[in-house]
């Protein structure tokens, strides 16, 4: 009788990371804050599209759905403004 082997279902790490504020400009020129908040590897680099909410709460919501929606680990970084 052969051993029969569990499958590889390891994955890398994700997590959702919510970082911030940078310093940015609008529209018109005014310097003004954005949070970053993205889907990264363990490292905290970003592995997809990063996410620029203009305000600290923005940016908590969407860090929070995102974790809550994907079922990652939420790496808060944030500051407010």
């Amino acid at each position: 009788m052969t051993a029969r082997r569990a499958p590889d279902n390891r994955r890398p790490w994700r997590g959702i990371f919510c970082d911030g504020p940078t310093a940015g400009q609008d529209k018109e020129g005014e310097e003004t804050p954005y949070w970053a908040v993205f889907v990264g590897d363990e490292d905290g680099k970003p592995v997809g599209k990063t996410y620029w909410p203009g305000t600290y709460a923005g940016a908590i919501a969407l860090a929070e759905d995102m974790a809550r929606d994907r079922q990652l680990e939420l790496i808060n970084e944030a500051q407010e403004a």
